[in-house]
């Protein structure tokens, strides 16, 4: 066995260079806010409805998995790019138009978000989230486009 190989229990660690430990990392002042627009979503599904109205457990194994490929095919772009060509949009809490969204935020304890997230899948089908940076924390399944109904004009 040779000498010297062993690290001395004394002696603090070496950093590599660019590597900062996170107890004495500093926010920055002025970071961008948007930067989550330039990144690849992350979808989490810990807080997933699966009963009610606009619960998972309406859809059938088929239909999930047909989201679930969504998901993967939006997962190669950018936020940028789901919210401006996707027609997914962010829509304010505060307009909400169906009492059903609002009594099921108020059910899983999320009345306290700003926003909330459609994910337009196809012609109808919607996914809706709340996004927390990059993360979309996947919540309903709106098969028919009735949390948020669309008003088109001459109808």
């Amino acid at each position: 066995m040779s000498k010297g190989r062993g690290r001395r229990p004394d002696k603090k660690p070496h950093l590599r260079a660019g590597l900062v430990p996170a107890s004495i990392r500093e926010v920055r002042v002025g970071a961008d806010v948007g930067f989550w627009k330039t990144q690849a979503p992350i979808w989490a599904f810990n807080r997933m409805v699966v009963d009610g109205p606009f619960g998972w457990g309406r859809a059938d194994g088929a239909t999930v998995a047909w989201a679930l490929g969504r998901l993967h095919l939006l997962g190669s772009m950018t936020w940028q790019d789901i919210l401006s060509k996707t027609d997914s949009h962010e829509v304010d809490i505060v307009s909400i138009p169906n009492a059903d969204i609002a009594r099921e935020l108020q059910r899983v304890g999320l009345e306290d978000i700003d926003s909330l997230v459609s994910l337009h899948l196809g012609s109808l089908p919607r996914i809706w989230g709340s996004r927390q940076e990059r993360t979309l924390v996947i919540l309903f399944w709106d098969p028919d486009h009735l949390g948020w109904p669309s008003i088109k004009k001459h109808t």
